[in-house]
């Protein structure tokens, strides 16, 4: 375990020295990226300000406007993991197709990491401070964050990260079965509006399959619900569970669908 821990630190060393490198490079894409995410949050917190100010003592399938400055705030830090580190999800079906993969079946270390960890993004970096900083105002103007809160918030912010990874590795191995460069893409487009949203608006059929089946909950809603004390003690820990055996079967999934791949000639 120390061994594979020490390689992913230094490949990934490796993949963000290329990525500060790559920025240098083409600064106003970076100032764009960041200018364009931050309207991006903006538009959410918008969204929800409007809704709230309908009237006062709101609530949203029991989310207070508290409760959801806390839960975008966590989706934001999650999605800015996500477009730092998992930014080569979009290319995934294209290199598929091309032989992309090729290279990295000759390199040491395991191909779901050395692939979808290659693409390092400074913007997407940049971005998760100003998502930090917005989840510190939400976590701060909340009457039910005491130290407890604080305590479990890195725990909480990891196992979004972890059910992003996993999402993320999940659809890739599944366009091994479906040959299709927009399958990846399109999910993790769909699924990611749809986690966007706490789980308690959609239906009870709905929401249990984006907690059980596929593990929405973990991104945004289990983090949020945790850290302002939402969720039992049991619960909590079982779907902390859930989330890593989830990842661990989707690396599992992408590897066997290395075997069945040969090659962009195969």
């Amino acid at each position: 375990m120390r061994e594979r821990l020490s390689f992913a630190l230094r490949v990934g060393g490796q993949y963000a020295r290329i990525g500060l490198v790559r920025k240098s490079q083409f600064r106003w894409e970076f100032v764009n990226q960041v200018v364009m995410d931050c309207l991006y949050y903006l538009s959410f917190l918008l969204t929800f300000h409007i809704l709230y100010g309908f009237r006062d003592g709101l609530t949203l399938a029991g989310w207070t406007r508290e409760d959801i400055r806390v839960f975008l705030g966590m989706s934001f830090v999650t999605d800015a993991f996500m477009m730092t580190w998992l930014g080569q999800n979009w290319h995934f079906g294209e290199d598929l197709k091309s032989g992309g993969l090729d290279a990295f079946r000759m390199r040491p270390g395991p191909v779901w990491f050395t692939y979808t960890f290659q693409r390092f993004s400074p913007e997407g970096l940049t971005n998760m401070v100003v998502a930090l900083g917005i989840l510190g105002y939400g976590l701060v103007h909340h009457p039910a964050v005491d130290g407890a809160s604080w305590a479990l918030l890195p725990v909480a912010i990891g196992i979004g990260c972890a059910a992003q990874i996993g999402l993320v590795i999940t659809f890739q191995a599944l366009e091994f079965w479906v040959v299709n460069a927009d399958f990846a893409r399109f999910f993790s487009n769909v699924f990611s509006q749809i986690a966007d949203r706490p789980l308690d608006v959609y239906p009870r059929g709905m929401k249990r399959l984006f907690l059980w089946a596929i593990p929405l909950g973990g991104l945004a809603w289990y983090p949020a619900g945790l850290v302002i004390g939402k969720l039992s003690a049991g619960f909590a820990v079982g779907y902390a569970a859930v989330v890593a055996l989830f990842v661990v079967l989707a690396t599992r999934l992408f590897v066997r669908g290395m075997r069945r791949y040969e090659s962009a000639l195969g």
